[in-house]
């Protein structure tokens, strides 16, 4: 039996989960935007505490990777390996985009492509693409949305894009009847599954070396 905590940070919404092995007991999440850096601990605390389960149960700590917002990555990235190296656990680091998307393929009934997307400033996204059985179409990535952006894919697929940002897709891409769209974001909710099949295979990451991937140049006038 081993408790995980998983965090994260990449968006607006700052979240956290404990787990029994790939079994959620709580979750909390917090949604006062750039609240992460005064929120994060108190919000770990407090889970612990309803949880009934103290820091020094956890088997490991898994962090959402991002892509996502920098500062953001930066506060849940340095938190969870603070953590890890005073506990002396493994540090997990689960990618974003894939943990979402197979969450939202539950609901993909139709096997339509999954694009997760979070906003990156301007008209760019991070976004990937992925096939009903989480094969990589098109690996993740800092896109510049334009009016052709996906054609190729559209062309011939269905898509679904989901996340932050995905009005900048839907207003700006040739109109077509194989997009769909629905708003959402990544939890911590989503992690549990990832993160107990990535302890078991003892894939972690060396705590003091660790980046998560941040794919653009930090922008002080955009953070």
């Amino acid at each position: 039996m081993n408790y995980f905590l998983s965090i994260e940070t990449t968006n607006e919404v700052c979240s956290v989960a404990i787990w029994k092995n790939d079994t959620i007991i709580c979750f909390q999440e917090c949604h006062i935007k750039q609240s992460h850096a005064s929120l994060l601990m108190p919000l770990i605390e407090s889970i612990l505490r309803i949880s009934c389960i103290s820091k020094k149960e956890l088997s490991a700590i898994a962090i959402s990777a991002g892509p996502g917002s920098y500062t953001g990555l930066r506060i849940g990235t340095s938190t969870a390996k603070g953590l890890c190296y005073a506990l002396g656990i493994p540090l997990l680091s689960l990618p974003t985009f894939t943990f979402w998307a197979e969450y939202m393929k539950r609901y993909n009934f139709e096997n339509f492509l999954l694009c997760p997307v979070m906003d990156a400033r301007r008209m760019d996204v991070y976004c990937s693409i992925f096939d009903n059985t989480l094969q990589t179409i098109q690996a993740t990535e800092c896109k510049t949305i334009d009016k052709n952006s996906f054609g190729n894919l559209l062309e011939k697929q269905k898509i679904l894009f989901f996340g932050i940002g995905i009005e900048k897709i839907q207003n700006t891409i040739n109109p077509t009847p194989n997009a769909f769209f629905r708003d959402h974001y990544p939890s911590a909710y989503y992690m549990g599954k990832m993160c107990y099949q990535k302890y078991v295979e003892k894939k972690t990451e060396n705590i003091i070396y660790y980046e998560p991937m941040y794919l653009k140049e930090f922008q002080i006038k955009n953070e």
